[in-house]
């Protein structure tokens, strides 16, 4: 017999898990935790994806930075800018 997960409450408890870790580690430590993503190009579908990502990242309590490059970015570009 299949066991039907509620994801939603799911999703809620790792996001408290993960707000909760964030704030001991901060309170421990004086760290904050940080997410920081580079998007090159203008492909509305990854805009969006990066958007959810970051915004999820600021609820839990994380820095989030976004760099966002043209689609003309060199590889030596974006190497430099994640050196």
């Amino acid at each position: 017999m299949a066991t039907v997960i509620d994801g939603k409450n799911v999703a809620a408890s790792v996001i408290q898990t993960v707000k909760s870790a964030t704030a001991a580690l901060e309170k421990s430590s004086g760290v904050t935790a940080g997410l920081a993503v580079v998007i090159v190009g203008d492909d509305p579908a990854s805009h969006a994806y990066v958007g959810s990502k970051g915004r999820m990242a600021k609820e839990c309590g994380f820095k989030s930075v976004q760099h966002t490059l043209p689609a003309e970015t060199s590889q030596e570009e974006l190497a430099a800018l994640v050196a």
